[in-house]
């Protein structure tokens, strides 16, 4: 039996490892999991036992709580979303321990905040925070979905203590450096090359062709049935469906394409996904001047969405693999001068926007 410790942000990351710590725990592992930000709500729903970053406050001392707590209470307020429906006390003590890990490592609290103010939450890598928390954990193993913040601390951290990694990569593996020693899972053989060609220091053996969990749909017949019926969707010839993500600068540009598009076309219905890790305030002011045919959802399940989607558009996000995985036409956006992480377009399974006086051309051209 093997204790087996999950560290994960929300999204696709979650949903990648919640089929897998099923599994471990139908075998009989004990597995603890560290959920973190917007991760929280599907571990929840599927009833998932879990840890938040306050939940190890005990592991520091008073003057060091002292120090998180009042790094938190400074930024607080401007970083947390209210309609998110997360725990506002958990974001403040995650804000507050990863500026203090930062001011620990530069030794200077207001290089953290430069940093901080900077880069935002890309800055953070709390090595310091999480060795403790693997100190009470325990593991293992150590299992990590992304190479950002808290999980690529966690990597190193476990690395510098003997505890073993295991990344699993929700993407294809693009130009990914992987700068820890991990066993490595992946989607397919694509996938596994790509990691291979970029890390010359894996071997063969380190890196498993394991398929992808978030790909696979989890929802009944019923459940199914219950969203058609809730959103009227037999109403519409076409459904199409655009999967939003945080920090895109254009993401608003392309939103108001969006509601033009739905604005003229009464007879689809549009449905407008953010991601987990959004916040809300860019929607707000548009709220109660949509069309009645557009939709923006927040919580609804990303599958129940895509088996009703005649069209999927996105950035680059994982829901990219869903939709080709389930034979829906994609469209890619990207307005910016730098690739994405993942360029389906390249792969033949997308097609790519990238002016904005052809989103119109584009969406016509599938509808």
């Amino acid at each position: 039996m093997k204790e087996v410790f999950f560290v994960t942000y929300g999204g696709g990351h979650v949903r990648s490892v919640i089929p897998v710590i099923k599994e471990l725990k139908s075998r009989g592992h004990r597995v603890s999991v560290l959920g973190l930000t917007s991760s929280v709500k599907d571990l929840k729903k599927e009833e998932i036992e879990y840890k938040g970053i306050k939940d190890y406050l005990n592991l520091f001392r008073d003057e060091e709580v002292q120090l998180i707590l009042k790094y938190g209470d400074m930024f607080i307020d401007e970083h947390f979303d209210a309609g998110s429906g997360l725990d506002k006390p958990e974001i403040k003590v995650y804000l507050g321990m990863n500026l203090w890990d930062l001011s620990v490592q530069f030794e200077s609290f207001e290089k953290a905040v430069e940093l901080f103010n900077e880069s935002g939450k890309n800055c953070f890598l709390p090595v310091n925070s999480m060795e403790r928390i693997l100190s009470c954990e325990k593991p293992d193993v150590t299992v990590v979905t992304c190479g950002k913040r808290a999980e690529k601390a966690a990597a190193f951290s476990a690395n510098k203590m003997g505890i073993k990694v295991v990344r699993i990569v929700d993407l294809l593996g693009e130009n990914l450096e992987i700068p820890y020693k991990a066993k490595v899972c992946v989607l397919n053989s694509y996938a596994k090359a790509n990691i291979l060609s970029s890390n010359k220091n894996m071997d063969e053996q380190d890196v498993v062709v394991t398929g992808q969990p978030n790909i696979e749909p989890t929802y009944t017949k019923e459940q199914l049935r219950d969203f058609i019926k809730k959103y009227s969707l037999d109403r519409f010839n076409k459904v199409i469906s655009f999967f939003s993500q945080p920090n895109i600068a254009y993401r608003e540009d392309v939103l108001l394409e969006f509601i033009k598009l739905m604005e003229k076309r009464t007879n689809f219905m549009g449905i407008w996904k953010t991601h987990p890790n959004e916040q809300m305030d860019l929607y707000t002011k548009y709220l109660n001047t949509l069309p009645p045919n557009l939709l923006i959802l927040k919580e609804e399940d990303t599958n129940l969405i895509l088996s009703k989607s005649d069209l999927v558009i996105t950035f680059y996000s994982t829901v990219g693999l869903q939709a080709i995985a389930a034979d829906k036409p994609l469209i890619t956006v990207n307005f910016s001068k730098n690739a994405h992480p993942v360029e389906y377009d390249k792969l033949g399974c997308a097609t790519s926007c990238q002016k904005y006086r052809r989103i119109q051309e584009y969406y016509k051209s599938f509808t």
